[in-house]
Order: structure tokens, then C-alpha cells, then sequence
């Protein structure tokens, strides 16, 4: 479940260590909404946020929300007259709402909370208008239209007051605010009215506030497995790495991490995405209108270095993935996106914002045409059917994982936007590649991810814009090495590679759920041997097949081998057993070597519980390693499983009792 557990306590407890970070801003004003309710879910899921002003001035001055107190603060005892609260906080509300010249009414409504309704002249608020009656934000289920506020479009503001018993706290939901001046001119109003009353604590809810380049809003959500973070768009890397810095900050005080050990003792992340969005300060301004042609260069950048889309992904890659490429998609649309990128090169007019949108927007959605699960995201482009929020001239780039640091986030944004500006600098035409069966048999593996970001780096230091070393020192960190042994004049080191699980079932029935099911029994191991000279690697395979090793540029060469390293319930293949633990032997001269790999441990039994640090979780994954090392050569006429094989990976699970083993020789 999105909202299981104790999620929601651990998302107050970050919000108010948030609310304390300066990168943050200062005295920003708490706000509790409402999120987005999926297919299934009786209403829709909290959502709390921060807003504050980037100029440095306090946003909000008046009662902090009960969440922001410190157990140690004194609070005033429960006023049992609950009522009488509610109605002096309505009432004083109107006399400041009042004082610009609105006309304004405090009534009680029947649902039993009372009420402020607020209109300027020439509006008259009647008593017996319908929208007087309309629904609290947090009363039922999302709109099928979306949430709108119909009161707030016909000029009327209507603020609902009620008492909250938990919090023991008077609340106030907000109506939808037309814009940054109006809802400062709010919160004045109520930080008067509250000081008036002596109030010491006040929950503020409803309507989430407006933005513009004066403000940002932070905005902490559920979703499944994980506590979703929205940080307010930054306008420098330098802040970005500040609010970053200030997320993992508090994330650490109050027990949250961005990374998650399994029982095992791998290593991965929270499972929440790190996705990057860019844009500009309004949206007439943003970066893909004012050059037209950065779009369709990013798409085809994109595609010709999948090193962009693989070498910074969560675990799930692929069409099941939350940001598929477009040519792990439906055959069809990745052709016409040919066509598509192709006309818009030589036809202007189809580089404005509406027509860019709608030439890219069918082709940029996932096997089931969702435009939400896109590797490159334009729903909020110049998108008419969004209300609110669908033009908004942003671009986001869905296909990266939570990164384990700020400063690791920091460097990956870092390399998009100097993608983005070499994009600039110079037009990029270059045809889409069809990658065929060869992009994931070879972007399977960190050393061919590496060799493509290499080229990425190379291409960007032509254009004079080159990633600061210490960037990319961080973007070229290697994947932990599962197990590494040496012999005279070689080292062999196994890390684990990408897999690109497949969905179980069909697309259709998995799209209105909020988790998609899939086979992640598949593993992919890379196989990389470094030797001192100019030698062969020596003879190697894995669960007694042959492994042809291809050799790499400086004294290098690489596999990648796929097998089943769990039996999945549900699954794909029934019948076809783990074939854990995998052993890989490898000689060379007259010396042997022998990893048995177990993803389990060795032997059977439970572990006490998960990891309880990274010490421990490095201890469980060196306990699954055991090596041999001694004197010998490759045992005579191992199979070769030549049909098995893709240019750089072999599938050993396609090896049953009845399968075709190639020619040894």
C-alpha cells in the first residue's frame, strides 16, 4: 500500500526538519493537501508541503502547524468550548478579509463547520448560492474531472474552519488561490487574526498554493514502498545541490535513506525514482521554446548513448520500467518518431509549442500509450488536456534512480544540463539508431555503459563544455564488485549488470495499478578480466559453459552471462530451477580459479533479520563469494552455447535437458 505503515509519521517528521533547513527557506508556511488517487484507492493519498519565498523574506509569521512542534514546547491546554474557537477565528478572519474592501460572510454550513466566504465588489455574496456549499478538498474522492475549485472560479473564496481533535488545533482549508499576490494577501489575513485570538497552532489545508518565480513549494507524498520528496524547482545547480544537500540532511535525522539493503546484502536503491525536470522560469521561457530544435536533439542524443538512459537507472529497466526508451516501446511508434523528428527539422512551424507537443506527445508515451511513463516525459510541455499544470513548457527525464548522495544528484544533473547546453551550442541531426536486440545484450553491462558515457564526456569537451573532474569522477563511480580474484598477470572482477525484467501479464490489465508486477528472477553478470599484458584472458565459464570473452580496449575483455538466480512465485518459465548458487571457473597458464556465486546463504537457513548498516550488508555479500584459487587448467570440451549467445551475453537459462548445445570446437 502507498500509505502503509508508518509513513505518513515519517513523512511529518521530515517535513519539520525540513521546514529548519535555510537551502529551504525561511519560515516557510506547512500546507496539507491532497496527492493523486490511483484506480482502486477509495480517496486520494496525503500530500504535504512547504512554501516559501526565494527572496529571503519569512513567508509565514503566524500559528506553526501541531506537526512543527517539539515535544519539549508548552502548549495551552484544550479549550473545551470548541465551537466558540472556530467561530472567533471566523469572524476575525472577516474583519481582516474585509479591509481591502471584499465583502465577506461567516456562516455555518451543513456539515456543521463554519464557514468565511469572501468576494470583492461587484460581486454580492448571496446567501442561498450553491457554491456556498461546496465540498472540503479532504471530504471524499477525487473529482473524475480533477480537483477544481468552482466557488474560487466564479470569484468566491471560500474559507472552511473546523477543529481538529488529533492535533488539537483549529484548521483552516483554503480555497484555490488565483495567484502568489492573493494568497500572500491570505496568510496576511489570517497571521492577524490568529494573533488576535492568541492562537498558538494552526493547521492550514485544502487548495495547494500558487507558484510563480517569486516562491517554491515542496511538496512530500506516498507512494509504494517510499515517502516521494518533490523539491521545488531550483534556478542553479549550486541550489539544487543546496536543497539536496538539506534533503538528505533531514532524510538521515529522522531514519530515512536513499539507498536499501536486501536481506542478502545487496545494495540498492530507496526504489523511488530521482527523476530530473527541466524547464524555465515561466513557461513562454522555456528552454525547449526558446530553441526549438533542443527537444528533438535531446530525443536523438538520447538514443544514440543509451548510456544516459541505463547508467544512472533504478533497478527496473526496460518496457516495464517507469521510463521506457521509445524504442523498447511498440515497433510502430518508435518508426514514426523517425518521421516525426525528421519533419519537425525542416518545417518551422511545427516547432512551436503546440504543434512540438502534438507532433511528439502520442510517440512519447509507454507500450500501453501512457505519456506519464515516458523515458522523456512532455506531458507538461504544452499539454491542453492538463488543466493547471500541462503547459507549463517542462521537460522531465524519468529514467534515473534515487542517487545515494547529494552530491552524486548534483553530478548527474550536472551532465543533462551540459548535455543540454551542448544541444544548444550546436544542432545534433543525427539519424535515430535501431538498436535492435543489441541494446540491451550490450548496455547490459557497466563496462559498456562506461565506454559510452566516455563518449558522451568526449563529445562535450569538443563543444567546450567538459564535466568538472570531480563530476565526473562521481558520474564514472564502478558498480560494486560482487567478487574479484587475481591470477599472475590477471584479475578477474564479477559485478552485477543491468536486466531488463519483463512484465508479468499483459500491458493492459497492469495499467491501472499503482506498482506493476514483473519477473525479476533474471540476473545479468558481467565477466571482466583486465590482464598486464598482451596475452589471451585465459579460458572461463560459468555453470559449465564456455564463455567467449570479447576483447575491449586496454588490455580488456568483457562477457555478460543471464541466469535464474530465483524461482519467482508468481513467475515466468515454471519448472525452470535457480541455478544458484552459478559457479564460474576461470584459468589461465597453469593456474585455476573458482567462484561460486550464491545469492543466498551458502547452505541454506534465514538471515537474523535485514542488514543493520553497510558493514553488515558488505559482511552478507562477501559470506555469498566463495573462491578457490590453485593450480590446474580448463577442463577439455566444455559446450560452447553458441545459439545462446548474443555479441556480448550469454542466456544460460535457455540450457535444458532437451537444448541444443553448439559445437565445442
Amino acid at each position: 500500500m502507498a500509505e502503509g505503515g508508518d509513513k505518513e509519521n515519517h513523512a511529518r517528521a521530515l517535513l519539520r526538519d525540513l521546514a529548519s533547513e535555510p537551502a529551504l527557506g525561511r519560515s516557510p508556511v506547512l500546507v496539507r493537501s491532497v496527492g493523486r488517487q490511483y484506480p482502486g484507492e477509495e480517496r486520494p493519498r496525503w500530500s504535504f508541503g512547504l512554501w516559501h519565498l526565494r527572496d529571503g523574506r519569512a513567508a509565514w509569521q503566524g500559528p506553526v502547524d501541531p506537526w512543527q512542534l517539539s515535544s519539549q514546547r508548552p502548549r495551552r491546554p484544550a479549550d473545551g468550548d470548541h465551537q466558540q474557537r472556530i467561530w472567533a477565528l471566523a469572524e476575525a478572519l472577516a474583519t481582516e478579509l474585509r479591509s481591502d474592501g471584499s465583502q465577506v460572510l461567516a456562516y455555518a454550513a451543513a456539515d456543521g463547520s463554519v464557514r468565511a466566504a469572501s468576494a470583492r465588489p461587484p460581486i454580492a455574496i448571496d446567501p442561498g448560492n450553491s457554491l456556498l456549499a461546496r465540498r472540503s478538498v479532504h471530504g471524499g474522492p477525487l473529482p473524475k474531472t480533477g480537483l477544481c475549485d468552482p466557488a474560487a472560479e466564479a470569484g468566491l473564496l471560500v474559507f472552511e474552519i473546523t477543529y481538529d481533535l488529533e492535533d488539537n488545533a483549529l484548521s483552516l482549508e483554503l480555497p484555490a488561490l488565483s495567484g502568489v499576490d492573493a494568497f500572500l494577501g491570505v496568510l496576511a489575513a489570517v497571521e492577524c487574526a490568529t494573533r488576535l485570538l492568541g492562537e498558538e497552532v494552526l493547521i492550514l489545508r485544502g487548495f495547494t498554493p500558487p507558484v510563480d518565480p517569486r516562491c517554491a513549494w515542496l511538496t512530500v507524498t506516498p507512494d509504494p514502498g517510499v515517502i516521494e520528496v518533490n523539491l521545488a524547482p531550483a534556478r542553479s545547480l549550486g541550489e539544487f545541490e543546496a536543497s539536496m544537500g538539506a534533503l538528505h540532511r533531514a532524510a538521515t535525522r529522522v531514519g530515512l535513506s536513499a539507498v536499501r539493503y536486501r536481506y542478502n546484502g545487496a545494495v540498492t536503491d530507496s526504489g523511488g525514482g530521482g527523476q530530473i525536470t527541466f524547464g524555465g522560469p515561466t513557461p513562454r521561457e522555456s528552454p525547449f521554446f526558446q530553441h526549438p530544435e533542443l527537444l528533438p536533439g535531446l530525443l536523438r542524443y538520447v538514443n544514440r548513448h543509451p548510456a544516459l538512459s541505463y547508467a544512472f537507472a533504478m533497478d527496473c529497466v526496460g518496457s516495464a520500467s517507469q521510463g521506457p526508451r521509445p524504442d523498447e516501446g511498440v515497433r510502430e511508434r518508435f518508426e514514426e518518431l523517425s518521421v516525426a523528428l525528421d519533419r519537425i527539422a525542416v518545417r518551422p512551424q511545427l516547432q512551436e509549442p503546440e504543434t512540438l507537443w502534438q507532433s511528439l506527445a502520442p510517440l512519447l508515451v509507454d507500450a500501453s500509450g501512457n505519456a506519464h511513463r515516458a523515458e522523456i516525459n512532455i506531458e507538461k510541455l504544452w499539454n491542453p488536456h492538463l488543466a493547471l499544470r500541462g503547459q507549463l513548457g517542462l521537460v522531465e527525464l524519468r529514467s534515473l534512480g534515487m542517487e545515494p548522495s547529494a552530491e552524486r544528484s548534483t553530478a548527474v544533473a550536472a551532465l543533462f544540463a551540459l548535455v543540454l547546453a551542448r544541444l544548444v551550442k550546436a544542432a545534433y541531426r543525427e539519424p535515430l539508431r535501431d538498436w535492435g536486440a543489441a541494446l540491451h545484450d550490450r548496455f547490459g553491462l557497466p563496462h559498456q555503459l562506461t565506454a559510452d558515457l566516455d563518449e558522451v564526456f568526449a563529445d562535450l569537451r569538443a563543444h567546450d563544455l567538459a564535466v568538472p573532474t570531480r563530476l565526473e569522477e562521481l558520474l564514472r563511480t564502478p558498480r560494486p564488485a560482487l567478487a574479484r580474484v587475481e591470477l599472475p598477470g590477471a584479475c578477474l572482477t564479477v559485478t552485477r549488470g543491468l536486466e531488463f525484467w519483463p512484465l508479468m501479464g499483459d500491458v493492459a490489465s497492469q495499467e491501472e495499478r499503482s506498482a506493476r508486477v514483473v519477473d525479476a528472477s533474471t540476473a545479468r553478470l558481467q565477466l571482466l578480466v583486465e590482464t598486464s599484458d598482451k596475452d589471451a584472458p585465459g579460458a572461463i565459464s560459468a555453470a559449465g559453459v564456455a564463455i567467449a570473452l570479447r576483447p575491449q580496449p586496454g588490455d580488456r575483455f568483457v562477457a555478460g552471462v543471464r541466469y535464474r538466480c530465483f524461482a519467482p512465485a508468481p513467475g515466468l518459465h515454471p519448472g525452470l530451477e535457480p541455478q544458484d548458487p552459478l559457479v564460474v571457473s576461470w584459468s589461465r597458464g597453469d593456474r585455476h580459479a573458482t567462484l561460486t556465486l550464491h545469492e543466498w546463504i551458502p547452505g541454506g537457513g534465514a538471515y537474523p533479520g535485514l542488514p543493520t548498516d553497510a558493514a553488515d550488508a558488505a559482511a552478507r555479500r562477501a559470506a555469498r563469494v566463495v573462491t578457490e584459487v590453485g593450480p590446474g587448467a580448463a577442463p577439455p570440451g566444455l559446450p560452447v552455447a553458441q545459439h545462446l549467445r548474443g555479441e556480448f551475453t550469454v542466456d544460460l537459462r535457455r540450457l535444458a535437458p532437451s537444448a541444443h548445445i553448439g559445437d565445442p570446437s
